[in-house]
């Protein structure tokens, strides 16, 4: 029974496919070729042949075209005499829409990273040259520094040389006054000082300053020994002090003598060399060193105490005083060197203003006697400082001219740096 079905079944399938067959090659036949190009989307460019495509130029002056045919792509590269064709869409070596906007895409990314990677050398660059000119601006300033402190300095000099000329002028002058009061025939009683005004008193003190036992410590006239001319006026100015002093306590004023002030003379030299006491007399004493006024020590100092140099020095049981100062001011400083009298077996006394007065007359004949050695050893230093002045400024200006190239040259630097950081700045 399966067996007589089994043909039927096959003999019906055969009809059925021969009868589908008919119907679609009928339906084929009465159909119109070209209706589904006609109604395709209307988005696609009709095409009729090859080479009726066209389409419009940009800017630029070429476009590419392409239509899509089934599994065909056609692409019209304008200004091309061939259309390039390629099957299942892949179209590698043509030119589409989105491969330009892909290359736009990739360009404008380039151009960022350029313009980026430019932008970061433009400022590296700057950076650079900012560090540059800063330590060239330091240079800079650093030289002009230098240079006023050489013009500084050479203004200092150049003053210092006008200065030294002055003090040459002055020594000059002062050479040619001394050459004019220099007396030949007073040099020996300038020379010995207080012994020759001893002698011309008629005393027998100058012989003191030769003979006593202390006479070794003592240079006749000599510039700190104190039987120079000026230090023996300095002692007589000290004695009118003193007797002031003594009034001002109500005391009587005492007289000098010669022998008192030979005396003192002595031990202040003696004193002065070895910081001790040499008085060898039977005269009281007192002492002092190192003191420009020794009335500071013996009278102020001790008056509310009533010490031992204030007693002695207004003693009403003193009748005489002498004084001896020596200007040495190494070792302990000047000495001065002070005796009292109660009689007066000491030759002739005098009072203390008619004392100076003599003095005073025989220290302005004697003083003409003064070589003008002095006078010509100024000028000598003087001269000496001039010369070193002038070769202080030749010094200075060398240092000028040295500093005012290296400011030049900084500068130049800076300028040229300066410029071409500008530059950059404004690239």
């Amino acid at each position: 029974m399966l067996k007589s079905k089994l043909p039927l079944g096959i003999a019906a399938a055969f009809i059925f496919v021969g009868l589908f067959s008919f119907i679609v090659i009928k339906y084929a036949l009465n159909s119109d070729p070209t209706k589904d190009l006609k109604t395709s989307d209307s988005s696609r460019t009709p095409i009729t042949t090859l080479g009726d495509i066209r389409a419009d130029r940009d800017s630029s002056g070429s476009q590419d075209m392409s239509t899509d045919a089934g599994d065909v792509t056609v692409t019209v590269r304008i200004g091309s005499s061939e259309p390039d064709l390629s099957s299942g869409g892949d179209s590698s070596g043509a030119v589409t829409q989105s491969t330009e906007l892909s290359n736009k895409k990739k360009n404008t990314t380039t151009g960022k990273k350029t313009t980026t990677t430019t932008a970061k050398k433009n400022n590296e660059k700057l950076v650079k040259l900012g560090a540059e000119l800063d330590t060239l601006a330091k240079a800079y300033n650093k030289a002009a520094d230098a240079l006023n402190t050489a013009n500084e300095e050479l203004d200092a000099a150049r003053e210092e040389e006008e200065n030294a000329q002055a003090a040459l002028n002055d020594a000059k002058d002062a050479l040619d006054r001394a050459k004019e009061l220099y007396d030949d025939g007073q040099a020996d009683n300038y020379r010995r000082g207080a012994a020759a005004f001893y002698d011309q008193n008629g005393s027998s003190a100058a012989s003191l300053l030769t003979g006593d036992e202390l006479a070794g410590y003592t240079s006749l006239g000599g510039e700190n020994d104190a039987t120079s001319l000026d230090n023996m006026k300095r002692a007589i100015e000290l004695l009118k002090e003193c007797n002031d002093l003594r009034a001002d306590e109500g005391k009587s004023r005492i007289m000098v003598s010669d022998v008192l002030m030979a005396l003192s003379q002595l031990n202040a030299n003696a004193e002065e060399e070895t910081g001790d006491s040499m008085n060898r007399s039977p005269y009281a004493e007192i002492l002092a060193f190192g003191f420009d006024d020794p009335f500071d020590a013996w009278y102020y100092d001790e008056r509310d105490s009533d010490g031992g140099h204030f007693v002695t020095m207004t003693s009403e049981n003193f009748v005489a005083m002498g004084m001896g100062y020596n200007s040495n001011s190494a070792g302990r400083g000047s000495c001065h060197s002070m005796l009292f009298a109660t009689d007066d077996g000491l030759g002739t006394l005098y009072s203390v203003d008619d004392y100076a007065a003599k003095f005073e007359d025989f220290y302005n004949s004697a003083i003409k006697g003064r070589y003008y050695s002095e006078q010509e050893d100024a000028v000598n230093a003087a001269s000496e400082r001039l010369e070193n002045a002038k070769k202080d400024v030749i010094s200075k200006e060398a240092t000028v001219k040295t500093a005012n190239k290296a400011y030049e040259e900084a500068k130049a630097d800076y300028e040229e740096k300066e410029a071409e950081y500008n530059e950059a700045k404004d690239s």
